[in-house]
């Protein structure tokens, strides 16, 4: 029997049921304040009850299932609603084992969902792509359409319109029917039920730090702005001018002039359309007027001998105004700081399908590390008073310690592993630098580690995207019988493994993308060099290749399984997916680790502040001694029961902001 309810009667009927799960659901205003609350239990489609209640009417009833000892089930469940109920009645947060979050099971056995479209709040998106409630329900019941009305013609409810109230219970049917199918979909997938704890317990964390939030320096956000209006202003300044009539007159109606260093501007810089044509009539072809697009088209046009300097020039002018941006407001607008002077970014551990945290409302990860303006608006991030100091703790190497710990190798790397990488491959890399020409890996400075700046450097660009499969390609017989293939191996300019065989075809390494990244383009002799160097740095390192075999015969399987039990089904073309199965376990077992750091700190009464990648912040009594801080910060780079044998050295700095810190050693 169906029954949808909105009586106490029935809501504590099915709160003192001896069925073992409930349903829960809130809806909320845009304030926060909890409106109604539905209670469910469900045991087919054809045989469900619910009740809705006002938070007044409901409240006695919900606190003593937060008090019980039922699982309590809802979507969203740990990252938002049993928080807020927990807090509304002055409760402990709920333990994990008691915690039956469909979201985060959803996310588990669909992380590849977070490619798809985009879920909206407000005006921005939160990127969780089709993790929403209705998404996970029609794939794990049965039950009719309720979350979107189907028409006045025909709709009587449940629905957001028609019925409100019998569609906040829906809420809870949904997730209480679905949660016995969702766990069993979790089982075959390998996904275990440890990994759902981790993200139950992260999911309080990261709550817990958009909560509190992060205090930024509102004057030094206001002086930076000042100086980037500035610094936009000098390289563009605009001048509305009256328009001219055809009889001379002055019209009513204004148009804009564009200078630079008093220079007419032959286009706008704000409008796409006239940039693109200007630079086309000019022999330059932009697909796009962006940062990236622009950057390329310099380095083209930078080896063209017979290029204007003034086009050049324009070029250049228009990139370094595009690197200025919207000044500040993408991290410090009015939107994202309250009135007392703290911004809120969320992070969810259920927004990546590598695992990684996910930010928005304003986005952390983005914030800028390179460039002019990087530490200035990083400066702007600092403690919540005077009393306090940031520490900081930065993994060192961490994907490139991770993807060696993956393919098997247990080595000690000692404080730096690309420099590891140099001294075991030192004539390698001596005899690299002299044939590239880019001045980065020329320089012979000694690094902290001991070996040449520039050494360390090459190493690093090798490594990494060597690592997670730069220049794979799938070649099927088709494509091997071609003159293009033929010449291109006899010249060296691509490399096949005629025994490594995926997706139909053979494996082969094209040396594209590090052939430009070095040599500046992707000619054939350069691409010569660029595999050779590569080749030979998977020679010294093979273990790493053969780790590579196995990731693509997991590829070829159509999903990936990580060591910490992540399943990630994979959709794309047999190149994206070999490299889309490299990522998640290089960099997604990376992301877990990093979050199994967090989880030690909260546990110890640090609870981070700040999370970018591999990098964790959290807040130290500024009278707290260096040894205390190192020994704080060394909870982050332990051995974790998810990930035996694994370490990661950090790097540890402490001061008044995030930029202007000093380096913490224990004593």
């Amino acid at each position: 029997m169906k029954t949808l309810a909105t009586d106490r009667e029935t809501f504590a009927r099915v709160v003192h049921s001896d069925h073992p799960t409930i349903g829960l659901d809130l809806e909320f205003t845009p304030t926060g304040r909890i409106t109604l609350v539905c209670a469910a239990e469900a045991h087919d489609e054809q045989n469900y009850t619910a009740s809705s209640l006002s938070w007044e009417d409901a409240r006695g009833l919900v606190g003593e299932v937060m008090a019980g000892g039922k699982r309590v089930v809802g979507h969203a469940l740990a990252t938002v609603d049993a928080p807020r109920v927990c807090s509304s009645l002055g409760l402990p947060p709920l333990p994990v084992e008691r915690v039956e979050d469909t979201f985060i099971w959803h996310y588990l056995c669909n992380a590849d969902f977070c490619k798809t479209k985009e879920k909206k709040d407000g005006t921005e998106s939160r990127g969780t792509g089709h993790l929403d409630l209705w998404t996970m329900a029609s794939i794990y019941t049965d039950l009719n359409q309720w979350k979107a009305c189907r028409g006045s013609g025909g709709c009587s409810g449940p629905c957001p319109t028609h019925d409100p109230v019998g569609y906040n219970a829906m809420d809870g049917v949904g997730p209480d029917l679905a949660i016995s199918r969702l766990r069993k979909d979790a089982r075959d997938k390998g996904i275990t039920e440890s990994l759902y704890q981790h993200i139950v317990a992260l999911s309080e964390v990261t709550e817990l730090m958009q909560s509190v939030g992060s205090k930024i320096d509102l004057a030094h956000i206001r002086a930076l702005n000042e100086r980037l209006e500035e610094q936009k202003r000098n390289l563009f300044l605009c001048e509305e001018r009256p328009r001219v009539g055809k009889k001379g007159q002055e019209l009513k109606s204004v148009e804009k002039h564009w200078t630079s260093s008093g220079d007419p501007v032959p286009f706008s810089p704000n409008s796409s359309t006239q940039v693109k044509k200007y630079f086309k009539d000019n022999g330059i072809l932009l697909q796009k007027s962006d940062k990236d697009s622009l950057q390329k088209a310099i380095k083209r046009a930078e080896k063209d001998t017979a290029q204007d300097p003034e086009v050049l020039r324009w070029l250049s002018t228009l990139l370094e105004f595009k690197q200025e941006g919207k000044g500040l407001d993408t991290w410090f607008g009015p939107e994202h700081v309250d009135a007392f002077g703290y911004i809120h970014p969320r992070f969810n551990p259920c927004g990546t399908s590598t695992g990684r945290l996910a930010s928005s409302s304003p986005n952390f990860q983005n914030i800028p590390k390179h460039g002019a303006w990087a530490k200035d608006v990083r400066r702007a991030l600092i403690p919540r008073s005077k009393d306090y100091h940031f520490a900081r703790a930065d993994s060192k190497q961490l994907e490139l310690r991770m993807v060696l710990h993956l393919a098997g190798l247990r080595e000690d790397y000692g404080d730096d592993a690309f420099a590891w990488l140099v001294k075991k491959a030192w004539d390698l890399f001596e005899e690299a630098v002299k044939i590239v020409p880019d001045v980065r890996y020329r320089n012979p400075k000694l690094h902290e580690s001991g070996v040449p700046k520039g050494h360390r450097e090459l190493a690093k660009r090798v490594s990494h995207a060597g690592d997670y499969l730069e220049g794979f390609k799938v070649f099927y017989p088709v494509d091997l019988g071609r003159e293009r293939t033929v010449s291109a191996v006899r010249a060296g300019a691509l490399v096949l493994y005629q025994d490594w065989e995926y997706a139909g075809g053979v494996v082969g390494f094209t040396g594209t993308n590090l052939a430009t990244s070095l040599f500046g383009d992707a000619s054939w002799d350069n691409r010569k060099k660029a595999l050779e160097l590569q080749e030979a740095y998977f020679g010294r390192f093979p273990e790493v290749r053969q780790w590579h075999r196995l990731v693509t015969q997991q590829a070829g399987r159509g999903f990936v399984s990580s060591p910490v039990g992540r399943y990630l089904a994979l959709r794309g073309t047999p190149e994206d997916n070999a490299k889309d199965a490299a990522a998640m376990l290089g960099q997604g077992t990376g992301a877990h680790y990093i979050q199994c750091g967090m989880l030690a700190l909260h546990q110890a009464g640090f609870t981070p502040t700040i999370n970018i990648h591999d990098e964790n912040v959290i807040e130290v009594p500024r009278e707290m001694s260096d040894n205390k801080v190192w020994e704080v910060m060394q909870l982050m780079a332990g051995e974790f029961p998810s990930l035996p044998d694994f370490l990661c050295p950090i790097d540890i700095e402490r001061g008044e902001n995030y930029v202007d810190t000093r380096k913490v050693v224990r004593s």
